[in-house]
């Protein structure tokens, strides 16, 4: 029976994404076509599809959200900042409806068909380890921000083997103080019992989302004191939502 969800697994995953990175390039060449540039917010649109229909077409992934009147309904520039648990968490973020911007692993963008289209939604490509690549990638976020496109960051930089949020870099909030716009923490709970590290076998599990409101700095407050502030609103409502 495992197997068989193993390679349902696979099989789907596979499937869903060559049908939307294809349909979203072939939408592209029409833009071009007739001399337009697809809006990101459009091309966004079909990683909405693509993280939706992921997680609701495996089988045994329960979702949870709570506070999605948190989200912000207007034109607003924001940074998302969401604990790492998973290989899923993009996915669990896609399923808030909401355009934004991510940072991703530079060698995702070099895969065929889906590194076209992390370009064409205008992602955010970074080398680890690399200062002028994060340089670069931050200055990119900057402008994305002037665009009123919110940016996600999973400010501990690399996932949680334990279920538990590692200490947060402070990127992301340089990021806010720099452009002067808040913080909108987002927290995810059960992401790593989705699917384990390296594994291509989905287990059965319920992920709990739970959006937070978003958090302003406080006059004067250096870029430290502001990740401390955050990470621990995140860590006492994932250590909340672990217990329910």
């Amino acid at each position: 029976m495992g197997f068989l969800k193993c390679g349902y697994f696979i099989v789907m995953f596979f499937i869903m994404t060559l049908l939307t990175t294809f349909s979203l390039i072939i939408l592209d060449f029409l833009y071009k076509v007739v001399g337009k540039t697809i809006p990101a917010k459009v091309a966004h649109g079909f990683g909405l599809f693509w993280g939706r229909a992921i997680m609701s077409l495996t089988p045994g992934w329960g979702v949870r959200i709570n506070g999605r009147e948190n989200l912000p309904t207007d034109d607003l520039a924001y940074v998302i900042v969401a604990n790492h648990e998973s290989a899923t968490d993009i996915f669990t973020i896609y399923l808030l409806g909401i355009h934004f911007v991510w940072l991703s692993k530079v060698e995702i963008f070099r895969v065929p068909f889906l590194g076209r289209c992390m370009k064409i939604c205008r992602y955010v490509p970074v080398k680890r380890g690399d200062k002028d690549s994060h340089k670069e990638a931050l200055q990119l976020c900057a402008e994305r921000l002037r665009q009123r496109i919110p940016v996600l960051f999973f400010p501990e930089g690399t996932r949680s083997l334990d279920g538990k949020p590692k200490p947060f870099k402070i990127g992301a909030f340089k990021l806010a103080l720099d452009e002067k716009v808040p913080v909108l923490p987002v927290v995810l709970s059960g992401a790593g019992r989705l699917l384990k590290k390296g594994g291509v076998c989905p287990s059965d599990a319920v992920l709990h989302i739970q959006v937070l409101p978003l958090v302003y700095a406080h006059e004067n407050e250096g870029v430290e004191a502001y990740t401390e502030r955050v990470q621990n609103i995140i860590v006492r409502e994932h250590e909340k939502l672990e217990h329910k």
